[in-house]
């Protein structure tokens, strides 16, 4: 079953940039499992600022580091990124901790590293992601 796109508009900062790399995230994906992975992403990647987010194939828009900052009070300026307080955290229903049910995979373009990387969470061996740049089949980053 599909989540409804319009669940996700909540991350989307209307104000910023369009290019850059992609999380895309399976049909089925939750808000929780949307904020966790991006939240990851900005944490691990420290000079990422914006990241274009995908759910079952469709676009949705773009998110920062800043607009999440300011939403939900994920990180503070110059320390790391972490979830300090996300959706569905007042109703006690969540452990604390690292999510159990996906990593997130980034892909780069093998002839260029400087083209937009690409983030999921699900790997398939049969339709790698392609770069935007080149169309080159990316690769799994180590």
């Amino acid at each position: 079953m599909s989540t409804p796109l319009d669940t996700f508009e909540i991350l989307v900062d209307h104000e910023a940039a369009t290019d850059g790399p992609t999380l895309r995230l399976a049909p089925n994906a939750t808000l929780d499992d949307a904020l966790a992975a991006v939240a990851g992403i900005f944490a691990h990647e420290t000079r990422l600022e914006a990241i274009r987010l995908a759910v079952g194939g469709r676009s949705i828009g773009s998110t920062t580091r800043s607009y999440l900052r300011l939403l939900f009070g994920l990180g503070a300026p110059g320390a790391g990124f972490t979830t300090t307080r996300g959706i569905g955290d007042s109703d006690g229903a969540t452990l604390p901790g690292s999510s159990t049910r996906f990593v997130v995979l980034r892909y780069l373009c093998p002839t260029d590293a400087a083209h937009p990387a690409e983030f999921r969470v699900v790997h398939d061996d049969d339709s790698p992601p392609r770069c935007v740049a080149c169309d080159a089949a990316m690769g799994l980053a180590t």
